[in-house]
This record gives structure tokens, C-alpha cells and sequence, in this order.
């Protein structure tokens, strides 16, 4: 399989009330949208942000004492899985379009 790359080749960094604003914004665009009766697909939303903005931190620990859990794979190994499935599917998926066009 070809490498892929999956992170864009720059970064923006927005204050997160700033994207809070932009967010709602961009709700109330998609609601003026749809009162005219166009077709609206969900983009940046509050909930999106708020999502975006969460710290997350996942510590095995205590299964390891308690349970005596050991992971199957790796963090690596299991990053590198992740990513080839996505990629697999989204290549499955252009695939399909491709057959039905």
C-alpha cells in the first residue's frame, strides 16, 4: 500500500471562544439554509468545538493491577492499524464511486 498522508501540511490555532463564535455562526448560517429550503450537511458547530477542545488522557493502570490486563498491541502498533483500516476504507469507498459514476 502507497504511504498516505493524513495531516495536513500546516496548522491553524484559533482561541477557542473565538471558534465558539465561528460555530454558532456557522449554525445559524446552516439554519438561514434550510429555511430556503437548500440542502445543509452538519460542518463547525459549538458541539464541534467543545468536542475538539476536550483534554483526554486514558491510563491502563489500574486493569493492569486489578485485572492483570495487558494490551494486545501496542500505542504505535495500534495507531498504525488505525490509520491503515481508515485509509483501507476510504480507499474502498472512492472505489465504489468510481464503479457507480
Amino acid at each position: 500500500m502507497a504511504e498516505k498522508k493524513v495531516v495536513a501540511p500546516y496548522l491553524i490555532i484559533i482561541n477557542f471562544h473565538v471558534a465558539l463564535v465561528i460555530g454558532f455562526l456557522s449554525e445559524m448560517f446552516n439554519i438561514l439554509k434550510k429555511m430556503m429550503g437548500k440542502e445543509v450537511k452538519e460542518g463547525f458547530t459549538r458541539v464541534r468545538v467543545r468536542y475538539i477542545a476536550y483534554n483526554r488522557y486514558f491510563n491502563i493502570t489500574k486493569a493492569r493491577t486489578l485485572l492483570g490486563y495487558e494490551p494486545v498491541v501496542g500505542y504505535k502498533e495500534g495507531i498504525k492499524r488505525t490509520m491503515a483500516h481508515f485509509i483501507q476504507q476510504e480507499e474502498l469507498e472512492a472505489a465504489k464511486k468510481a464503479v457507480t459514476k
